[in-house]
């Protein structure tokens, strides 16, 4: 299976293989049609603050593919990863697609420790939220709850964290958030190229921690 054109509108999967990579291939290609995370009709607020929003976003089944990658620590945001055909165990395929997802994305990481060491600053955070659209304001509070552990900056452990419970847990005040800036069309769903492009954007705005 190819993944190809990641964060256009092109965005598309090649089959190849086995039927579970059909079925994925499925997911991402039909997600127009296929059901979304969430109810999308209930009101949300961003840490009983500020108001963002007046109704739930949800996302396409092709951007729940991505945040099950993001979930486990997986980078979408290259513009080619390719399963070799015939490999069916799903432990051999994520570490194939890590590997070549590490290997096409500016991601900072550590070689010595084999560990992802980007952090997001404050103002970081800011300047990708609000090439978005979002307010100022919206991007102070998102970066209080990305940072969980309070070291006062976003690792890249808590932004993919995060990217992933989009999926797991979409209803939380940070995935709606999170999802309220991927909506760019502003039509309630998060298609596959939204959730590319902040994903992207976000893992741009990483800095390297590493003295090395």
């Amino acid at each position: 299976m190819t993944i190809s054109n990641v964060g256009s509108d092109n965005t598309h999967f090649t089959q190849a293989g086995t039927t579970g990579q059909q079925e994925i291939a499925a997911a991402a290609t039909n997600s127009s049609s296929a059901p979304n995370s969430g109810s999308g009709d209930s009101a949300t607020t961003t840490n009983g603050d500020v108001t963002e929003a007046s109704s739930t976003v949800t996302l396409s089944a092709g951007a729940q593919v991505i945040a099950g990658l993001n979930a486990q620590g997986i980078s979408f945001a290259v513009s080619s990863l390719s399963i070799p055909v015939g490999m069916t165990d799903s432990a051999e395929i994520a570490k194939t697609v890590a590997e070549q997802a590490r290997q096409n994305s500016t991601r900072p990481f550590d070689e010595t420790s084999h560990k992802y060491v980007g952090a997001i600053s404050q103002s970081g955070l800011e300047t990708a939220v609000e090439n978005f659209g979002g307010s100022h304001s919206s991007a102070n509070i998102l970066f209080t709850d990305l940072d969980t552990n309070g070291d006062g900056s976003v690792s890249d452990s808590e932004l993919y964290t995060a990217l992933g419970n989009t999926k797991s847990d979409p209803s939380s005040a940070t995935s709606q958030a999170l999802m309220h800036l991927m909506d760019t069309n502003d039509d309630g769903s998060v298609n596959m190229t939204e959730f590319a492009n902040v994903e992207v954007a976000l893992t741009n705005a990483e800095k390297s921690t590493s003295g090395n």
